[in-house]
């Protein structure tokens, strides 16, 4: 583990990690199963971060569940990839055309926005050593 990472073991984290899990859980975007000697595993991290408020004081710890990806193939363990990113361009276009028109434009964040993907292969990731610690507190 890197210096300045955090530490998931440290009782500050488990909270952000517990919402996590449970947003997994709630959304049902995997189960845990029984490894068999063909499944190719794919290891995961726990990816944690203070979130701050405009002022600078804390608002949350935050976690995330990923997937290392890095360690599949093309064509091989999956066939395409795709990530919905707006272009910078765009996004341009619609502040100024709101701003000519004297619009009023919200924005959102969905926690949750990559959990509602769907995938056509099966996908074995290997349980976080970091959770089964985690868990057991």
């Amino acid at each position: 583990m890197d210096e300045d990472e955090p530490d998931p073991n440290d009782p500050q984290w488990f909270g952000a990690i517990k919402e996590e899990i449970k947003s997994h859980i709630k959304n049902g975007t995997w189960e845990i199963v029984e490894k068999k000697k063909d499944n190719k595993l794919v290891s995961c991290k726990l990816v944690l971060k203070d979130k701050f408020r405009s002022d600078g004081t804390l608002e949350r710890k935050k976690a995330r569940l990923v997937a290392r990806g890095f360690t599949q193939r093309q064509n091989i363990d999956f066939s395409e990839t795709y990530a919905p990113v707006a272009k910078l361009s765009s996004i341009r276009f619609i502040l100024a055309l709101a701003a000519e028109n004297d619009m009023l434009l919200n924005q959102m964040d969905v926690t949750t926005a990559f959990l509602n993907g769907d995938l056509e292969e099966n996908l074995y990731m290997a349980t976080p050593q970091d959770l089964e610690k985690n868990a057991a507190k």
